[in-house]
């Protein structure tokens, strides 16, 4: 309970935390999370991909949530803090059975260690604290059920057929729904056995088979997902096998420096040059290399902890860029989220060096140095520890309130990295959504200054200008932004809906069909889309746009007037009666459907029908004058009328 407790404690600022950056995607914005459906398409609406992930164990987590208090994000916050409570007691568990020396030192590093304040204080990173868990219980499990790997050894071995294997299983299964990165298992597993027996054998490594086998799976089923479906094959990230050696080197002396001096901390860390293989590029793979071959010449000496230690350090987090592109390397090529699974081993190898290290023998107590002595024994042993815990809560605390909210999440970016575009871009939304747009604008020039190859800035540009009434200016920016991207949807919709503006609706239809292609849910480009088909006369194709937009916002009374309309111009007024009546129950107090519902009735020659509908149209609106017109001439029993109001 004290660790729960020194976590809980630590974390209380990011209780008073909302939603950020990718919270819309998995909570927000998910409509999965909505209803007993949604539960179903998490888990089997793979091919559908109704999430950004197929992590269903994640976003069941999210579903149940969302049924307790919503989009109350104290609750979220509160999961994730409990959650990585108890990592810290599992975490402590485990050592103690690998009879590793202060477990629970090492445990309280990894409670309140600043660098993983991303995985817990944002709420989208619960796949992190979740897996974990998991993880955790899946190695509890393995190694009750090879009582070897705690000395002193046992003869007896693995016990592949026995319940406490299986539940390893489970509970690694588990962490794979949670997130596919908790594969890093099997490192953790073979450099276990590695390091606890003197001789592998074959049947030790045959326990570990099962669950590459299962893992392997579920990293194919995330690629296929993420780069085939979701993320897209083009990142920009193109990068050479050497490339990605020389960025986990480097990346591993980063995370190990903010291991060792988490100051400064940030969201997203400025980028270096991938292809300047300079000498100093080449440095850090070759201290890397160095460090490793060390260690293994030292073996016999220190054991093989420190070197199994480190070696899953490096496997686990730096070295995932060797297999593995992330969507978010577009922004940073280093993040403090990719090492929760890996920080436990150093923080377990930094508690057994520091009793080696504090374990000199000490005077006898009649020896005159004998006091100096007890008392340098005291602090090494207790207030040193004590005082590193504390300072290191404390840098949590301070660097949780960073996830208050976006604005303070990408100001405090800016802050700590004035080259984040991504941070200037989206704090420049903000200052959009808000109406601040001159505002806007110097921070999306920011953002450019900082890296020009990305179309979201210019879209943004554009989206700022029109919202100045500045559209012809706005159009480049548009037009650049589809010449970096051809299927940015967002510059697709907007230059399309300009050039409709324009009274160019054959030009506005190219764009629109590619975005409303793109992006099939999002009634506004579906929208756009119909009234350019409806103003080039192309009926048909417009009527069948309508009728989706009819499924994307059943409630519109707007679109259902709409789509009678293309009905009574295609002559089909008997199809169009209904749709006009949808339209006045939805939007009783418009006056359009009412008038143009008594058009179509004219049409058909019932003018008598007519009358109060043009009748109720003016009473809503007593100077419409279209509707006036059509009173006159139902009245005079005239039909054939046409005229509609859009």
């Amino acid at each position: 309970m004290g660790l729960l407790a020194l976590t809980v404690l630590a974390y209380l600022p990011a209780l008073r935390g909302g939603f950020i950056w990718d919270d819309d995607l998995h909570v927000t914005a998910n409509e999965t999370l909505r209803s007993l459906r949604g539960l179903y398409d998490i888990w089997f609406g793979l091919y559908r991909h109704t999430t950004c992930q197929y992590y269903p164990m994640t976003f069941t987590a999210f579903w149940i949530q969302h049924q307790l208090w919503g989009l109350n994000p104290l609750g979220y916050h509160a999961v994730n803090i409990l959650l990585h409570g108890v990592n810290a007691v599992l975490l402590e568990r485990l050592l103690r059975r690998l009879s590793l020396p202060l477990p629970w030192f090492a445990a309280a590093l990894f409670a309140v260690h600043p660098v993983n304040v991303m995985s817990v204080a944002w709420i989208t990173e619960i796949k992190n604290v979740l897996a974990g868990a998991f993880m955790l219980l899946s190695l509890l499990a393995y190694q009750r059920a090879d009582t070897s790997l705690a000395p002193p050894f046992p003869e007896r071995p693995l016990r592949m057929l026995s319940p406490t294997y299986a539940a390893a299983l489970a509970w690694f299964l588990c962490a794979l729904l949670a997130k596919t990165a908790a594969a890093t298992l099997i490192l953790a597993l073979l450099l276990i056995l590695w390091w606890r027996k003197p001789r592998l054998r074959p049947r030790d490594l045959l326990g570990v088979l099962p669950f590459a086998a299962i893992a392997g799976a579920f990293v194919s089923i995330t690629v296929l997902v993420e780069q085939g479906y979701v993320w897209g094959t083009d990142l920009r990230l193109d990068w050479s096998p050497l490339d990605r050696w020389l960025i986990a080197a480097r990346a591993f002396w980063l995370y190990l420096w903010h291991l060792l001096w988490p100051a400064h901390l940030a969201f997203l860390y400025p980028r270096w040059n991938v292809a300047a293989h300079t000498p100093e590029a080449w440095l850090p793979l070759v201290a890397l290399l160095a460090l490793l071959a060390t260690l293994w010449r030292m073996r016999a000496r220190f054991g093989r902890g420190p070197l199994a230690a480190l070696l899953y350090f490096f496997l686990a987090a730096p070295a995932l860029v060797l297999v593995q592109t992330m969507y978010m390397m577009r922004y940073t090529l280093i993040a403090d989220h990719w090492q929760y699974f890996a920080s436990p081993a150093l923080f377990a190898l930094a508690a057994a060096a520091g009793v080696r290290l504090g374990g000199r023998p000490t005077p006898p107590p009649t020896a005159p140095s004998a006091p100096r002595a007890q008392a340098r024994s005291l602090r090494l042993s207790i207030v040193a520890p004590g005082l590193l815990i504390l300072t290191l809560a404390a840098i949590t605390w301070q660097q949780a309130r960073m996830y208050r909210n976006a604005e303070t999440l990408w100001t405090t970016t800016l802050q700590r990295n004035p080259k984040a575009w991504l941070a200037a871009n989206n704090l420049g939304v903000i200052r959009a959504e808000a109406g601040r747009y001159e505002d806007a604008l110097a921070l999306y020039e920011l953002a450019l200054a900082s890296d020009p190859t990305f179309p979201e800035t210019y879209g943004n540009i554009g989206v700022a200008l029109q919202a100045l009434h500045r559209p012809q200016d706005a159009m480049p920016y548009f037009e650049h932004a589809l010449r970096l991207n051809p299927d940015h949807v967002q510059s697709l919709y907007n230059l399309g809906a300009l050039r409709l503006d324009a009274g160019r609706p054959s030009d506005a239809v190219v764009l629109l069909q590619r975005a409303a292609h793109l992006k099939r849910d999002a009634a506004d480009i579906q929208l756009a889309l119909a009234k350019s088909l409806k103003a080039l006369d192309r009926m048909p194709e417009a009527l069948d746009v309508y009728r989706r937009l009819a499924l994307l916002r059943p409630a519109d009374g707007a679109i259902q007037n709409d789509l009678a309309n293309v009905l009574h111009r295609m002559g089909r007024d008997l199809d169009a009666l209904p749709h006009y009546e949808a339209a006045i129950q939805l939007s009783p107090e418009s006056p359009e459907p009412y008038h143009n519902k008594a058009m179509a009735l004219l049409s058909l020659g019932r003018a008598a029908a007519a009358i109060p509908l043009f009748q109720r149209a003016l009473a809503i609106r007593p100077d419409y004058a279209a509707a006036r017109a059509g009173l006159a001439k139902a009245r005079a029993g005239q039909d054939g009328i046409r005229q509609l109001t859009p």
